[in-house]
């Protein structure tokens, strides 16, 4: 049975643009447990859709505080959480989370194939990668449907599947993020003077 991990800690749009990828892995490997790694607020809607297992929850800011408090705890708090995912034995992540720390630990987890886009040399401890530039010539959702291409699985299916269970404003949001290719992001970010993929990746390090 494959165990697949797709790690996202971004905000709502980003991670339901990671949702796809689920319906394919499933399509191609039948039985695959496909768990998430995800922020607190994103969670309750992954929670709601079909084909995703255990959702791990990353607080970026409960860690900065531990970080501040204690560094003791602070390193009990990132053992005790990269311990989880390395009992879960998975054997690929599908790493979205543009990071190099969150790289290395995967790596020291022992998931042996970690496959995402390289974005600024971020995707050093990745060992199937496809190098990009930023999010500005297609949908953020057709770059994270390449990386299926690095897995020999077809993307077949291009849209999320939400469960009718999950509040009506959260099907109206989810929807919006995934029909629209985020315009908001795209003038927030050009005010900033940043590349889009930089703004998304700044705003969650503020």
């Amino acid at each position: 049975m494959k165990k697949v991990l797709i790690a996202n800690i971004f905000g709502i749009g980003d991670v339901l643009f990671t949702v796809p990828l689920v319906s394919n892995l499933k399509k191609r490997f039948g039985n695959a447990v496909v768990d998430y790694v995800a922020n607190k607020r994103t969670a309750p809607v992954l929670r709601s859709i079909p084909d995703i297992g255990y959702v791990h929850v990353y607080e970026k800011d409960e860690f900065v505080d531990l970080w501040k408090r204690s560094k003791r705890l602070f390193g009990d708090k990132v053992l005790s959480f990269f311990g989880r995912i390395k009992l879960s034995n998975y054997d690929v992540v599908l790493d979205m989370t543009f990071s190099r720390k969150f790289g290395l630990l995967f790596m020291l987890a022992g998931i042996g194939e970690r496959v995402g886009l390289d974005y600024r040399g971020r995707g050093v401890f990745l060992t199937k990668k496809k190098k990009i530039e930023g999010f500005e010539d297609k949908h953020v959702v057709e770059y994270y449907l390449d990386l299926l291409g690095l897995m020999n699985v077809p993307a077949t299916v291009r849209e999320a599947r939400i469960r009718r269970t999950t509040r009506r404003s959260e099907r109206k949001t989810a929807r919006t993020f995934l029909v629209l290719r985020a315009p908001s992001t795209r003038k927030a970010a050009a005010k900033d003077n940043q590349a889009p993929l930089d703004f998304v990746i700044n705003r969650h390090n503020e």
